[in-house]
């Protein structure tokens, strides 16, 4: 299992009772997307992340770059004569770039609401603290 990025509260942590609602596709990152999962799954995420892609928004090639991804991932066949390790090797490195996507834009997303809090005003020395943490 790849660990969660540490920018992301844990699994069981109180916060995600309302970051949730700003930030879903981290919420789905740490509630079951952990592990290699299914070629069906794998489409879900390419058709949650297109929902999610919002007009607006500055992060839109990270989101498109973890959609394509998945995209990858889901249409991953086994080659001719490839072992079952072999092929499972390939599911494991081909996951972990579409995590690797992910989490790239989920820092990107966490950075511009970091910034869009701290610009209206409403941060404080914590949120300042981690937008100072995500830009290293």
């Amino acid at each position: 299992m790849r660990p969660l990025p540490d920018f992301l509260p844990g699994r069981n942590s109180r916060k995600w009772h309302g970051r949730r609602i700003w930030d879903p596709i981290g919420y789905q990152r740490v509630h079951g997307l952990e592990h290699p999962v299914s070629a069906s799954k794998a489409t879900w995420l390419a058709g949650y992340l297109a929902i999610h892609r919002w007009a607006d928004e500055p992060t839109r090639s990270q989101i498109d770059a973890a959609a394509i991804a998945a995209k990858s991932f889901a249409h991953l066949k086994r080659r001719p004569r490839q072992t079952d390790e072999a092929f499972t090797s390939r599911q494991d490195k081909s996951w972990d770039v579409v995590l690797d996507a992910l989490d790239t834009y989920l820092r990107a997303f966490q950075l511009h609401h970091l910034k869009q809090v701290s610009e209206a005003g409403a941060s404080g020395l914590e949120v300042d603290r981690k937008l100072d943490q995500l830009r290293e």
